[in-house]
């Protein structure tokens, strides 16, 4: 491609061909690196902090009613609290997309706006990663192996590329190990009610636990 003047009606054009000709040079984790830590990375230990911190429950307010449908009340104090942490994780150059945010939910949407962009290539590159997903359970936790599960799933739900509760299920449970497959006969023999990636990750943890204390599964 011949050398362009970004404008907003070319800019998405652009960055399409842009984000393919890094893949092909091999470069494109690039464009998630701000010279310490990735987006992914922050957000995941972002939000195990809030939850250290009993603040989870906040990144989930957006000030419309003083208390959620599960019993959760706004606290002012704690709002600010969840603020102070993320202003304090991130580096001076990111301050610009917080800047003015009251609700640490806006401050997260607005930095997720900035570092998870949502355009074709995106939902490409989404889709692959989906596709290619494993997991390395002689080197890699569950438990961690779940919250990036959860997280590719959040971000698949805010490309608009979701689908059934079930067909993730099966998704789950086709990348455990053939220790694990009693859980996946318990889930597909269960009422349809119970094919839920939350249902599924408790028994599949519950069993872990079991064939690691076994020494079934190392």
């Amino acid at each position: 491609m011949p050398p362009i003047t970004l404008m907003t009606h070319n800019f998405d054009s652009w960055r399409v061909w842009f984000i393919a000709k890094l893949q092909t040079e091999r470069l494109a984790n690039y464009l998630d690196w701000d010279g310490a830590h990735n987006f992914d990375s922050w957000r995941v230990w972002f939000f195990a902090k809030l939850q250290t911190e009993r603040l989870a429950n906040y990144l989930d307010w957006d000030g419309a009613a003083a208390q959620g449908a599960n019993g959760f009340e706004y606290n002012e104090l704690d709002n600010l609290r969840a603020l102070g942490i993320l202003t304090e994780s991130l580096s001076e150059s990111q301050y610009q997309y917080v800047d003015g945010a009251l609700l640490i939910k806006t401050a997260m949407d607005n930095l997720t706006a900035i570092h998870e962009p949502i355009g074709d290539a995106d939902r490409v590159s989404l889709l692959e990663e989906y596709h290619t997903l494993s997991w390395d359970w002689k080197n890699v936790p569950l438990e961690e192996f779940l919250g990036a599960f959860r997280d590719l799933m959040r971000r698949l739900d805010r490309a608009a590329l979701n689908e059934l509760p079930s067909f993730r299920v099966k998704k789950l449970l086709t990348l455990m190990p053939k220790e694990m497959r009693m859980v996946s006969h318990m889930i597909v023999d269960s009422n349809a009610e119970f094919h839920t990636v939350p249902i599924t990750a408790t028994k599949l943890i519950t069993e872990y636990e079991y064939l690691q204390k076994e020494g079934i599964l190392k």
